[in-house]
């Protein structure tokens, strides 16, 4: 097993959503699908808090996809050292532990697949 802690003797911060959906943690109602080409509105719950919508999911070529939540510092979640909007790519046909999932970064200055914008608990895809 491994271990992600942030600050010695405290809790790691809690799991991804993907690892959640994956666990039958979060159900499908309290996911947003958002196909190529639509445009959707979206104010998230906090991943940690629970609630609904917690997640929006956009699939990309072949079986990829993102995932978008939000993350504060609450719950398992108040060790990160920062909060707001986290997007993670899934490759569902990756061999687990070799890039299954990937945390995209928000620097506008790196190349992504997609462009985004975010306030604290809001995202525009």
């Amino acid at each position: 097993m491994s271990s992600h802690l942030v600050k010695r003797d405290e809790p790691p911060p809690g799991l991804s959503s993907f690892t959640k959906i994956r666990l039958g943690w979060i159900s499908e109602n309290q996911v947003v699908f958002i196909k190529p080409g639509e445009e959707k509105r979206v104010i998230l719950e906090p991943l940690a808090k629970g609630g609904t919508p917690l997640v929006v999911k956009i699939p990309l070529k072949g079986n990829t996809y993102l995932l978008v939540e939000n993350r504060q510092p609450i719950g398992y979640d108040r060790v990160m050292p920062d909060s707001g909007i986290l997007v993670l790519k899934i490759n569902p046909d990756a061999i687990e532990g070799a890039g299954t999932v990937r945390i995209m970064d928000a620097d506008p200055a790196t190349p992504v697949v997609f462009k985004w914008t975010y306030k604290l608990d809001e995202v525009t895809v």
